[in-house]
């Protein structure tokens, strides 16, 4: 009997010991697809061990471990930690936070007297380089622009592509100007909450266009707090729904119409003191948007549609207005 191996036995042995590179990546005996159905099942303890375990566990289930603490506001405090948790340093991919789609981080700390401008810079630096890792971003909130480099913020608003949703807190009139001007991505939603005025003054001092000089062609949905308007504050064409609050027309309510030519709705709410309100033309009160009572309402109007007086007059439900020099009960 010959003892000489048969070489295609062999062969066929060899071949079906190596890994078929079509299968899906198997980490302890499971593919990380089925690793990715059970970690919701798995406590946040549980399933940070099992991310330090190894780096391709790390990098595979890191999305959901963050989906599953449900990461809302990022601190201060907390950047530092968070920043280390991604692993984002010298040699890593530019990409490296790309799962990630929603990022808010607030400058604000419980201790005053840790509110000091060399800890906001590091936020604000750590923040920023984050945000540079993170390309598919859709949504981005940040609570006081303390301590950001102002040219650096609009470099890497500049190459967030994919964001449709921004919202900044707490910003002074000229802190950051243009802020957005580089920003090419189709930001659906805006929302600018300027810094309060100070208590001295009776009226908002801010000018949101010194913020929003070139708003996105794409931006139909604008929030605006603590914002003094003017005609050439604007114009703003695309939007079409428009929050107001704290907000000072200096020429009038006809200062919207101009800034906002397309918007269909305006909503800041009602006015429940307000228990006299008189303006030049009909359609100036139904730009407002008010809901809410009034004891007197004076309105002077040429040819406009019944519709839109009945509309007004159940928003504002007066108890007597005066149209045209004409008194009706």
């Amino acid at each position: 009997m010959s003892s000489r191996k048969d070489p295609n036995v062999g062969s066929a042995l060899e071949r079906r010991s190596e890994p078929d590179k079509h299968q899906a990546p198997r980490l302890y005996g499971l593919p990380v697809d089925v690793l990715r159905c059970i970690t919701p099942l798995l406590k946040q303890d549980d399933l940070s061990r099992l991310l330090r375990t190894s780096k391709v566990l790390y990098d595979s289930l890191l999305p959901e471990y963050v989906k599953g603490a449900r990461i809302s506001t990022i601190y201060r405090p907390q950047i530092g930690t968070f920043h280390r948790f991604l692993r984002i340093g010298d040699d890593s991919a530019p990409d490296c936070a790309g799962w990630l789609r929603s990022f808010t981080y607030c400058q604000k700390v419980k201790a005053p007297f840790l509110d000091r401008d060399f800890e906001a810079q590091e936020g604000a630096r750590l923040a920023l380089e984050i945000l540079r890792h993170a390309p598919n971003l859709t949504s981005l909130t940040l609570h006081r622009l303390e301590g950001f480099d102002a040219r650096e913020l609009r470099a890497v608003l500049a190459n967030l592509a994919h964001l449709t949703y921004i919202e900044f807190r707490h910003v002074r009139e000229t802190s950051h100007p243009d802020i957005l001007l580089d920003a090419t991505a189709p930001l659906t939603k805006v929302v600018l909450r300027m810094a309060p005025p100070d208590r001295t003054t009776r009226e908002p001092a801010a000018d949101p266009c010194t913020t929003l000089l070139s708003p996105s062609a794409a931006t139909e949905n604008l929030s605006l707090t603590n914002v003094r308007l003017l005609a050439q504050s604007g114009p703003f064409p695309a939007v079409r729904t428009l929050e107001l609050d704290n907000f000072h027309l200096i020429e009038g309510a006809s200062t919207l119409i101009r800034l906002f030519p397309a918007v269909r709705h305006l909503a800041h709410g009602s006015w429940p003191e307000l228990d006299y309100l008189e303006v030049d033309a009909l359609e100036l009160a139904y730009v407002l948007g008010l809901t809410c009572h009034v004891d007197y309402f004076e309105a002077w109007q040429e040819g406009l549609t019944s519709k839109v007086t009945t509309t007004v007059l159940n928003d504002l439900r007066p108890r007597y207005f005066e149209l045209a020099g004409e008194c009706m009960l």
